[in-house]
């Protein structure tokens, strides 16, 4: 974005406030998605803090835009090819229209490096798909969610157009698309005064230029931006927030930094009014059209899907599951296959209820004949998957119904995913009915396999200890009835002497520190073991100090060299750059690591990058020698040829100011 500002300001004449205030209020959708993206990508990696925030932000932005806000395609001409025709298909509202649409679109865009680009269409639209799932399976706050990002994506084009005029035709370009813009409308916030949130008050007076609050007036001053000839009706705006009287080209970078994440009342930092103008309609600009093509298409199909799961969502009934008259349950054996008998008084009638039991994901609907289902007594073969559970009933016509519903959605979700545009994200996925019945004193069903879920060493499979460092085996398990941890390794922490413990309290189990001087494993096994089965799994822990690579020295030389460089070079004749490479071992195991690598690569006056070359250690004639590797010893001797990585730098690469980047690494040293 950095060359689109300096056009503008190449643009301008004198007072830079006005292009100050147009930069600052073009790039804030720019920056509330980045914001955004970031929230709602730290959400999925399981921060709950940025998941609150993330829906918070979504709700304040929503509010924003309103529920009203529908996004159309320009339907300017454009100059070479006439009007345009290409918005009706994405305003059609069938998903199949929209799906059709979106895998025949074929507009050519200039040919300009989209990698300089602000906005990528895989990217928005996984960000808009994170975004809906954090709503938990809730439809429309979901679509709430999606509607957001896409009104932010599209309110960025604006700045995304103006980036496309600076890549393809410098300033003059620039300048003469914000005057089509001004000409267009789209610039009519500039009039507007900044909209205050009231959490945003700061503890003294406005700052200078700013009167009417909430949109009302406060910059009708005549005049337009200067710079700008033919640029209608915007007026020159002084009192820039944070922006000194006069600004230059680095107080408005400043202003389009992010701000520092810490509260302070006297940091004045007002949100711009660019979203108003979108409440309704929003124009995109042709140029931008394949840039969110897509991703407004995946919108309106999720608008579609959640209009549709809204209105065909069953009722649910007064009591979906129960357990009522059931007096005891009788069972031939624990594991899939075996059978049991319900029995009890006045249970429901065949039909009207399904009989209900435990899996992993909850509980599902179990088949019964009815040959099988009395009043007083229920026969049923036990499922594979089952496991302890309470067992019970659900309303059959209820289930019937959900089930139906969920599978149209997840249907309409794959028709979505079956888009061009979809990255790594997901559509939200409906389950099945899963719900359970209450567990009684009557209803405990035992059986099935134990479950382990997770077994980690600091909460990875394989995990590093330092020497003189404990640490901490966690693990979840369902179904089970006993747990057993064991050190299944020859080497390693007892627990409390011993090398197993079973049924320890809690889920977690501190194991102090082992002395040890060279590289070892620990291996770790946990056995839970259920009514039917068990399961095992196991964990690794490398003990083992780090090498910890840095680079200690580089010399140049062309024959003749000491150690800080100062001997002379000759242009265009062949280089060798000698690499120190040392640990931070401290005198572990050998005190030495064996088998490190090394390439280099050459930055000429700046500009122009060779490719990575590799160390010419051990080649004859001298050359690259991929596969080349030394031992770092703890101290290097430089008469040593082969205590350094030799890199031969080719007499092409040896002219004028040239910078090195060396790059050394292992792998397999102690973990």
């Amino acid at each position: 974005m950095a060359p689109t500002i300096r056009a503008l300001v190449g643009s301008a004449d004198g007072d830079l406030t006005g292009v100050a205030r147009l930069a600052v209020g073009l790039s804030e959708p720019l920056r509330q998605l980045d914001a955004l993206a970031g929230l709602v990508r730290r959400a999925h990696a399981g921060d709950d803090n940025a998941r609150s925030e993330a829906l918070d932000a979504i709700a304040t932005l929503h509010a924003a835009f309103g529920d009203g806000h529908e996004l159309v395609f320009d339907d300017s001409p454009r100059p070479d090819a006439g009007p345009c025709c290409c918005d009706e298909a994405p305003r059609r509202s069938t998903m199949q229209m929209a799906a059709s649409a979106a895998l025949s679109a074929s507009i050519d865009v200039e040919a300009i490096d989209v990698n300089n680009m602000l906005l990528d269409q895989a990217a928005l639209v996984d960000v808009m798909l994170q975004a809906a799932s954090l709503c938990d399976g809730d439809l429309a706050a979901a679509c709430s969610a999606a509607r957001v990002v896409v009104g932010l994506a599209a309110a960025a084009t604006t700045m995304e157009s103006l980036v496309e005029a600076a890549l393809t035709g410098g300033e003059a370009a620039v300048g003469a698309r914000v005057n089509d813009l001004g000409r267009a409308g789209r610039l009519d916030w500039l009039r507007q005064g900044p909209i205050v949130p009231t959490n945003n008050l700061m503890s003294g007076g406005a700052p200078a230029g700013f009167g009417g609050f909430g949109g009302g007036g406060g910059f009708g001053l005549p005049g337009g931006v200067p710079g700008l000839p033919g640029f209608p009706g915007v007026p020159d705006l002084p009192g820039l927030p944070g922006v000194p009287k006069g600004p230059t080209i680095d107080d408005i970078f400043d202003l389009l930094k992010p701000k520092k994440p810490r509260w302070n009342p006297d940091d004045w930092c007002p949100t711009y009014p660019w979203w108003r103008y979108w409440r309704d309609e929003q124009y995109i600009d042709w140029r931008q059209i394949d840039r969110i093509r897509c991703m407004i298409t995946a919108f309106r199909m999720l608008q579609e899907r959640s209009k549709i799961g809204e209105l065909t969502r069953p009722m649910r009934p007064s009591q979906v599951t129960w357990a009522n008259g059931i007096t005891s349950i009788e069972s031939s054996g624990a594991c899939a296959g075996a059978s049991i008998i319900i029995r009890g008084q006045a249970l429901p009638a065949y039909g009207a209820a399904v009989l209900m039991m435990r899996d992993a994901d909850g509980c599902r609907p179990v088949p019964v004949p009815a040959s099988q289902w009395t009043s007083t007594a229920i026969t049923v073969t036990l499922p594979a998957g089952v496991i302890s559970g309470a067992v019970g009933f659900a309303d059959a016509a209820y289930v019937a119904a959900y089930t139906v519903w969920a599978d149209e959605l997840n249907r309409l979700g794959d028709e979505i995913r079956k888009l061009g545009c979809i990255g790594n994200s997901s559509i939200t996925w409906i389950p099945p009915f899963r719900e359970c019945p209450p567990l009684t004193p009557f209803n405990l069903l035992s059986a099935g396999d134990a479950i382990i879920d997770s077994f980690t060493a600091n909460g990875l499979l394989d995990a590093v200890v330092e020497p003189g460092a404990g640490f901490q085996l966690a693990w979840t398990v369902r179904n089970a009835v006993t747990v057993r941890i064991e050190r299944i390794s020859a080497v390693g922490p007892l627990f409390a002497g011993a090398t197993s413990v079973t049924n320890p309290a809690g889920s977690t189990y501190w194991l102090p520190a082992a002395s040890y001087v060279r590289p070892v494993v620990y291996t770790y096994r946990i056995t839970a073991s259920g009514p039917c089965g068990s399961a095992s799994r196991e964990v690794r822990i490398a003990a083992s100090r780090r090498p910890g690579l840095s680079i200690g020295a580089m010399e140049v030389t062309q024959g003749i060299q000491n150690t800080v460089n100062t001997v002379r070079l000759v242009e265009s004749k062949p280089t060798i750059v000698r690499v120190t490479v040392n640990h931070s071992l401290a005198g572990f195991d050998t005190n030495a690591v064996p088998n490190v690598r090394g390439r280099i690569r050459v930055r000429r006056n700046n500009a122009v990058v060779s490719g990575w070359i590799d160390a010419a250690n051990n080649s004859n004639p001298m050359g690259p020698n991929p596969g080349a590797q030394i031992t770092v010893a703890a101290t290097a001797q430089r008469n040593n040829t082969n205590d350094t990585l030799n890199f031969l730098i080719a007499p092409m690469w040896n002219t004028g100011s040239v910078t090195y980047e060396v790059e050394v690494r292992v792998a397999s040293y102690g973990a």
